[in-house]
């Protein structure tokens, strides 16, 4: 099948602080006019209250699960999501029982958000096979990769930009399409792939590769791969801004495959998730 498999991430969403126990204060602010953001004031809940990171994801996630929760000491706290659309839905949703819900924005603009709480929370949390490996790439090799990734033709018929080498990904099958081969790997990851080799961080030679941009707003929902179309080994290397990337899977003997659920819309009743968030710094 597709083989082994290499992401980009070029992540442009942020400048991002350097990883830290405590993150970073954070202002928020009544958004200008009237209109929607991906960030919802939530009043009466707070740690004063009991609330936490987790208790707060979770029940947000009868809606949508948040990619940040910031915790306020009192009665006030704020959750911020992938997209707008997501916020939207929360703040008209009424499974938010004493919760007062508005739209929210950061004071500074986007750039000035830090790295959520929820990184910490699970912190616990292991997931099996999975290696951060910090400092992969040095500052200088990262700008000539940039460099040489923007020198090429970006695709957008997804969301987001893209670029493929080595096997094209079918976004609706989730799966590499191995009828359609769309030439070998570029030569500028020629040195990054075989240091990952050299290191010991994949046993093999990769064979595909997929370019993601990640500018402000533009995130990418839950999902599972076609488990066949690939082996055992992916690798990501994150460029630019620093990113948060959430695991998940179900508690207990439930598997987790493609299907109905793949995309992010609620698992089934009584369902248990257990999540593992991992910041990846610029």
């Amino acid at each position: 099948p597709g083989g082994l498999k290499f992401h980009i991430f070029t992540a442009m969403a942020r400048d991002l602080p350097e990883a830290a126990d405590t993150p970073a204060a954070v202002s928020f602010r009544k958004p200008k006019g009237k209109r929607p953001t991906r960030h919802v004031y939530i009043a009466n809940c707070g740690r004063a209250l009991g609330d936490t990171p987790e208790s707060i994801s979770e029940r947000c996630g009868q809606v949508a699960v948040p990619v940040e929760v910031y915790v306020g000491v009192g009665s006030v706290s704020h959750a911020s999501f992938a997209t707008v659309e997501e916020a939207q839905a929360l703040v008209a949703s009424k499974i938010t029982g004493n919760w007062v819900l508005k739209f929210a924005e950061i004071e500074g603009g986007e750039g000035c958000a830090p790295i959520p709480d929820s990184v910490s929370s699970t912190s616990d949390v292991v997931v099996d096979g999975l290696q951060v490996v910090y400092n992969f790439c040095s500052q200088a090799e990262a700008k000539d990769l940039m460099q040489e990734i923007d020198a090429r033709t970006w695709d957008s018929t997804v969301k987001r930009r893209v670029q493929h080498f080595g096997f094209a990904f079918d976004y609706s099958s989730l799966q590499v399409d191995v009828a359609t081969r769309v030439g070998p790997l570029p030569d500028f990851v020629s040195a990054l792939v075989g240091r990952m080799v050299e290191q010991e961080h994949t046993p093999e030679t990769l064979n595909q590769l997929t370019i993601n941009e990640y500018v402000p707003g533009v995130g990418i929902a839950f999902h599972t791969d076609t488990h066949s179309a690939f082996q055992d080994h992916v690798a990501i290397v994150s460029l630019l801004s620093g990113i948060v990337i959430e695991f998940r899977r179900p508690r207990g003997d439930a598997k987790t495959s493609m299907g109905r659920y793949h995309r992010g819309a609620p698992p089934p009743e009584g369902r248990q998730l257990e999540r593992k968030m991992v910041y990846l710094p610029p």
